[in-house]
């Protein structure tokens, strides 16, 4: 888990991968918030979440959100407003 390895101890565990799906897609549970969100928390096709997280961590949610957005966007119909407190 250290550095020179997987390096999970610097991250958080939203971020860390969560579920393997049989496409060998890996999510993480944040990815997994964003779909459950689509599922009931969602008006006029867009759902906002807010998250919760260490300040240290900011800029790993926002570029895993840049990552995964389009595709859960897709996979979903839905669109995403996230926000982050700290």
């Amino acid at each position: 888990l250290n550095e020179g390895h997987l390096n999970f101890g610097d991250s958080p565990k939203g971020l860390l991968p969560f579920h393997e799906y049989k496409n060998d897609h890996i999510s993480t549970a944040f990815e997994e918030h964003l779909y459950e969100a689509a599922l009931y928390a969602s008006d006029n096709k867009e759902a906002k979440l807010h998250f919760t997280i260490s300040a240290k961590y900011k800029d790993k949610f926002k570029e895993e959100f840049r990552r995964i957005e389009e595709f859960v966007e897709q996979k979903t119909g839905i669109s995403f407003d996230i926000s982050f407190s700290y």
